[in-house]
C-alpha cells in the first residue's frame, strides 16, 4: 500500500517532552523506512543552551520575523510566552511534493491554524497532543524547573498557559500521555502509521 505524504502536527504544553517524543518517534520512522523530514520552526526567542541555528530552531530578529509575515511566508505564526514562533511554508510544501511527510512541533494556537489551514487545501493531516500524566500541573512543573533553563516566573507564565492548552486537548484526534518516553513514542508511531497508510 502506497504511502501518502501527510502533516504530523505535534503539540502539548510546555514540559511535556514533545521534542524527546518527536525525537524517538523520527528515531523509529528510520528503522520502519517512512519518508520524513522536520520542520524547523522560526522563532524570535534566545536559543536555550545547546540549541543550534538550522537545526533546532531558525533564530529570527523580531525585524526579520516580522518582514516574513508581510511576506507571508508562514503557513502559520503565532506569539507564545513573549516571543514569536513560525512555521514556514516554502520547505514544508517542497517536502510534501517530493513524497516526504513532514513533522510539525508547534504550540496549540498553532497547530488549531495548520489544521484549518490543511482542511482548506485538502492536505493530509494527523494531529497528536501530548499530555502529562496525572496531576499534570504539578508534573509539569517538575519537569520544567528540571530542565534548569528557565527563571522561576518564566516557569510561572508558562504553567498558566498549560492550564488552557490542557483544556482544549479533546480538540485534537489523538491524546497520548507522555508518561513514560518509549511507550508514548510508539502510541504515536501506532497513529502515524495507521494515517499514513491508511
Amino acid at each position: 500500500m502506497k504511502m501518502k505524504a501527510t502533516l504530523i502536527v505535534i503539540t502539548g504544553p510546555s514540559g511535556v517532552g514533545k521534542q524527546s517524543v518527536i525525537k524517538t518517534l523520527r528515531q523509529m520512522m528510520d528503522k520502519e523506512g517512512i519518508s520524513h523530514t522536520f520542520s524547523v520552526s522560526s522563532t524570535t526567542r534566545q536559543p536555550r543552551p545547546g540549541e543550534v541555528g538550522g537545526v533546532d530552531y531558525h533564530f529570527r530578529t523580531l525585524r526579520d520575523f516580522e518582514e516574513m509575515v508581510s511576506w507571508q511566508q508562514f503557513l502559520e505564526h503565532a506569539k507564545v510566552h513573549d516571543n514569536y514562533y513560525g512555521t514556514e511554508i516554502a520547505p514544508i510544501q517542497q517536502s510534501l511534493d517530493c513524497g516526504e511527510s513532514v513533522i510539525l512541533d508547534i504550540d496549540v494556537q498553532g497547530a488549531t491554524t495548520v489544521r484549518q489551514v490543511a482542511r482548506d487545501r485538502n492536505m493530509p493531516l494527523i494531529d497528536l497532543f501530548i499530555a502529562p500524566p496525572f496531576p499534570e500541573i504539578e508534573i509539569l512543573r517538575r519537569r520544567l524547573q528540571g530542565r534548569g533553563t528557565d527563571p522561576e516566573h518564566v516557569i510561572e507564565k508558562r504553567l498558566r498557559n498549560a492550564t488552557g492548552e490542557l483544556a482544549r486537548k479533546d480538540e485534537f484526534t489523538h491524546v497520548v500521555i507522555n508518561d513514560e518516553l518509549q511507550g508514548a513514542a510508539e502510541q504515536c508511531l501506532r497513529h502515524v502509521k495507521a494515517c499514513l497508510f491508511a
